[in-house]
């Protein structure tokens, strides 16, 4: 059978809009799955509708949608197709009938389906049937929404409102018979997220009385009632989603993605584990996958792990249920998500922190292992202010346990290349540790629109804003290494995270080294830290100036008076005999002393040599007696000094 330049191979599946087969496309020469509508599809215009709707399912693009290749009418029958990408795999209701599903695994899924609707409600199209069966989960893991837009276009054809596809997955409005918006597609989203994880659907009865009945009146037990292991936060979002009035529903899909996924991330155990702790102070986390000796064999590899900014795994087994775990060092403090929710960090600890982190996710590749999720909520600060890297190598083991290339965990973190399902390796964690380290440093993330769908389009089409432009204190160099990391082409990051780290090397410092002019000579004061030298010197210098100077200063001002010589004289001797004052005589005197004869007078008259060692004979005398100079020592020297000058 030939359907334009197809090639039908088989019949594959049949639904309420018609036939799904496989062909061959000979023009690329590949395979896909071409979507033959029934004839009554094919008339008036209905037809046309239907082109045009489906040229707008064309406009869609997301990792989680169904690719659309062409679309055309065969012209033998007259009869619109759709031609689409090809995948290997099975539909999601042929999972579910063999059990429920591990919670962060059907919490993971339908996070690419409500990030998958809403693209598409953002662009004006209504899925209108959001059910398992139109959820394809290929063989490599990757999960594709289908169907987009045909069952509303079932309900634009028609005065009434035709009700359209499997009865379990109705919402009020539509039994009811009345308009449907984005809201509708999260009713039905809530019923296939409550089937993948109880493994019954909420609202099931033997009849479609009893199923629109149920759907308009009754509540559904919680899911934690059929299955224990389901948390309360996960009970609350499906009673959400499952509002009768869909102004009490998520207004968005966005918004049930973003509560969707921190759920995806946690750790699945069955039923819920204590905590206990090893002997080392480990942390025990029970949790299971189906391929454990996978699981154990990478877990190993990330034990091997050895760098202080790494979380050390301990031990790795599998309990007596059959559920691997991993045994890990307990950490005490908080994430950097919550540090950075009540403070700033400077540019030099950013910086600090940003080399530890690289340096562990070099340790990392070196070892051929990928992080796959860096983001604050896995960077742990221990109370020495030290930054530790956890879930090395777990969230990578989750998407290759589930057969899947894709990573799941925060958009705004991801890579290009991880949202465009594409091959990831080490400068994958490049672009998140841009991300982390841009959030660091401005306290606001690069990538954060008011979407999921919005966060994805600008991770993938726009450049952000330099981080100077949030925080003036960053300097250029700063901007170019993170413009390297945050590059689209991973051509175009940096080779290793151990390059990343050695340009980040300079700013950890409290001043980053600057280069300094060439000059010739060199002078004592363009030393920058010789400054505070100089001045200290001088401040001395002046100082011992002072007080030197004020003293005098302050005497010469007062006029303080000189403290007067001390006189020394012995008791008993005139002051007179110490000092020689000459002597006048008067005329009589020399009148008698003429008549006087000439002996007389010069017996009367002293030698002036005898005078004067009397003189010095009682200036010793009068000398203080020291221990070394007894007062009759000198008594008996100014004898002799007397006798021997004596005539």
């Amino acid at each position: 059978m030939q359907v334009g330049r197809y090639e039908i191979l088989e019949i594959i599946g049949t639904g309420a809009t018609g036939r799904v087969a496989r062909a061959h496309d000979p023009m690329i020469g590949r395979l896909v799955a071409i979507k033959l509508l029934s004839k009554e599809w094919a008339q008036g215009e209905a037809r046309q509708r239907f082109l045009q709707e489906a040229r707008v399912v064309g406009q869609l693009s997301h990792p989680s949608i169904i690719t659309l290749h062409d679309m055309g009418i065969d012209e033998a029958t007259q009869t619109p197709y759709l031609v689409m990408e090809f995948l290997d795999g099975q539909p999601l209701d042929r999972i579910l009938d063999k059990g429920s599903l591990p919670l962060p695994k059907a919490c993971a899924w339908a996070a690419e389906m409500a990030t998958a609707l809403g693209v598409a409600h953002r662009k004006g199209v209504i899925h209108g049937d959001v059910k398992p069966a139109n959820m394809l989960v290929a063989d490599d893991g990757r999960v594709k929404l289908m169907d987009f837009g045909m069952a509303r276009l079932a309900s634009r054809d028609s005065g009434a409102t035709p009700l359209l596809g499997t009865p379990a997955y109705w919402c009020p409005e539509q039994i009811m018979g009345k308009p449907q918006d984005a809201r509708s597609d999260l009713f039905s989203l809530g019923v296939v997220l409550y089937e993948m994880v109880t493994g019954k659907r909420p609202f099931d009865a033997d009849s479609l009385q009893g199923i629109c009945g149920r759907v308009l009146s009754s509540t559904p037990l919680p899911p934690s009632h059929a299955n224990p292991s389901v948390p309360a936060v996960f009970d609350d979002l499906v009673a959400r989603c499952l509002a009768k009035d869909p102004a009490a529903r998520y207004q968005t899909a966005d918004a049930i993605a973003q509560e969707l996924y921190p759920l995806a991330r946690r750790k699945p155990a069955t039923p819920v584990p204590v905590p206990q702790t090893n002997g080392n102070g480990g942390l025990r986390y029970a949790f299971g996958e189906d391929l454990e000796q996978q699981f154990l064999h990478e877990a190993q590899i990330v034990g091997q792990l050895s760098h202080p900014a790494v979380v050390q795994l301990y031990d790795v087994g599998v309990d007596e249920r059959g559920a691997p775990y991993l045994v890990m060092e307990y950490i005490a403090g908080e994430t950097l998500e919550r540090h950075l929710e009540s403070s700033t960090l400077t540019i030099q600890r950013a910086c600090a922190w940003a080399v530890e982190l690289a340096g562990a996710l070099a340790t990392a590749h070196r070892a051929g292992i990928v992080h796959g999720d860096v983001k604050p909520g896995n960077i742990f600060i221990n109370p020495e202010n030290r930054v530790r890297l956890g879930d090395f190598g777990i969230a990578r083991l989750t998407t290759q346990l589930s057969l899947t290339s894709r990573v799941v965990g925060t958009p705004a973190y991801m890579a290009p290349e991880q949202l465009e399902s594409e091959l990831q390796d080490h400068r994958s964690d490049q672009f998140s540790f841009g991300v982390v380290f841009y959030q660091m440093l401005t306290g606001v993330r690069p990538f954060d629109g008011k979407s999921v769908g919005a966060v994805c389009a600008q991770i993938l089409n726009t450049a952000p804003a330099p981080p100077s432009h949030h925080n003036p204190a960053v300097p250029p160099e700063l901007d170019r290494v993170v413009a390297r990391c945050l590059a689209r082409n991973p051509q175009d990051r940096f080779a290793s995270c151990e390059e990343l780290a050695k340009s980040l090397h300079p700013f950890t410092r409290s001043r980053p080294r600057i280069p300094a002019p060439a000059i010739t000579k060199h002078s004592w004061w363009s030393a920058p830290a010789g400054h505070r030298d100089v001045w200290t010197t001088v401040s001395a210098c002046l100082l011992l100036i002072g007080l030197v100077q004020i003293p005098r200063l302050l005497s010469a001002h007062y006029g303080i008076p000189p403290v007067p010589a001390h006189s020394y004289f012995h008791p008993g001797v005139p002051y007179e005999a110490l000092t020689y004052s000459p002597q006048t005589v008067s005329e009589a005197s020399a009148q008698d002393s003429e008549n006087e004869p000439v002996s007389r007078i010069q017996d009367r008259q002293p030698s002036p040599r005898i005078i004067r060692v009397q003189k010095i004979a009682l200036a010793e005398l009068n000398k203080p007696a020291g221990p070394r100079n007894p007062a009759s020592n000198l008594s008996a020297a100014a004898a002799r000094s007397l006798q021997s000058h004596t005539p």
